[in-house]
């Protein structure tokens, strides 16, 4: 948009029909959990600019934005693509009148779409980058969920050793399921929608003798390891910071690893980096460390089911035995 446009208008995407979506929520089967699949947004940047996403089937403002400049601010807003019930949308880019905000620097305007979990939008406006990525996903719409499709001759499902998921557009409307899509099992990997497309992972029956376990205070215990022959699989893997004093035990690169317990099943870990700032009357509070604590299983499958392959059964030492889990929500 360049500096004396006023108005302008552009469709942003058409997907009336089609098996697509800009956001798009998905139930684990087999366990009371929801995962985000798709996290897509718009920036838009620039002085004085008003941006709204307007669907196109029923001409209603889905959500707008202000991006506004002064001497301390660049101008900034972003827009959520989580709306629910729109195929076909179109954003919307008002120049705001400068004289009557007394406001500054009226620069072109940029919008762009991105999945801000892999994107770097400051490396864009700043010319380190030349591209970003926005995430289009897809699923099942001839039915509106597992249930409906199951037991039918369209039914996508078809390998052994797959699961179907239901989606939803959004989480806060979990009511509202809008199709299917189907995975591999925990254990099977590969392509869940043709026969026999779920082949068993590699994975390792027991750690080497000559594998680190410990990181810093914490004991690094099989199924756990920090390289490969030392974890049962690659869900297992975690890294130990040397760098740091004493070294951090790190889940998913993301996480500091506290304690960890065969017995319950359990990690406890703590989010890095992380500093929430809390208000009263008193004064405001700073939240260094969060911690939660998540379960873990081998596989998803009951106890029975899992002891008929003992290949890749893990309770191997003649003193364990097996229990079934229930996993819910991550407390």
């Amino acid at each position: 948009m360049s500096v004396d446009d006023e108005f302008k208008r552009a469709s942003l995407i058409d997907l009336e029909n089609w098996p697509y979506s800009l956001s798009l929520v998905e139930q684990m089967a087999s366990r009371n959990s929801y995962e985000g699949m798709t996290f897509n947004r718009l920036d838009v940047v620039g002085c004085s600019a008003m941006a709204s996403l307007v669907d196109l089937t029923t001409n209603k403002t889905i959500s707008t934005c202000f991006s506004l400049c002064s001497a301390s601010d660049p101008g900034h807003c972003t827009l959520d693509l989580d709306f629910t019930n729109a195929t076909a949308v179109e954003i919307q880019l008002t120049r705001i009148n400068q004289t009557e905000l007394h406001l500054v620097n009226p620069s072109s305007i940029k919008v762009i779409m991105l999945d801000y979990r892999n994107n770097d939008l400051e490396g864009v406006l700043n010319g380190s980058r030349t591209n970003v990525e926005a995430t289009l996903a897809w699923y099942m719409n001839d039915h509106l969920s597992c249930e409906e499709a199951k037991n039918t001759d369209t039914y996508a499902c078809i390998s052994q050793n797959s699961l179907c998921h239901t989606v939803f557009l959004d989480t806060a409307y979990l009511n509202n399921s809008i199709g299917y899509l189907c995975r591999c099992s925990a254990s099977y990997q590969g392509n869940p929608y043709v026969p026999s497309g779920c082949q068993g992972k590699s994975f390792t029956p027991a750690a080497a003798n000559d594998c680190v376990t410990k990181c810093g205070n914490i004991d690094v215990l099989f199924p756990f390891g920090l390289e490969k022959g030392c974890y049962r699989d690659d869900s297992f893997a975690l890294t130990c910071n040397t760098t740091s004093n004493p070294p951090t035990l790190l889940f998913e690169d993301e996480y500091i690893v506290t304690n960890m317990s065969l017995e319950e099943g359990q990690l406890e870990i703590e989010q890095k980096d992380i500093s929430i700032y809390l208000g009263n009357s008193a004064g405001t509070f700073v939240v260094l460390k969060q911690q939660t604590i998540i379960s873990w299983v081998i596989e998803l499958q009951p106890c029975e089911n899992a002891i008929k392959n003992m290949t890749t059964f893990a309770c191997v030492d003649q003193h364990s035995h097996e229990k079934n889990k229930r996993i819910g929500n991550k407390q």
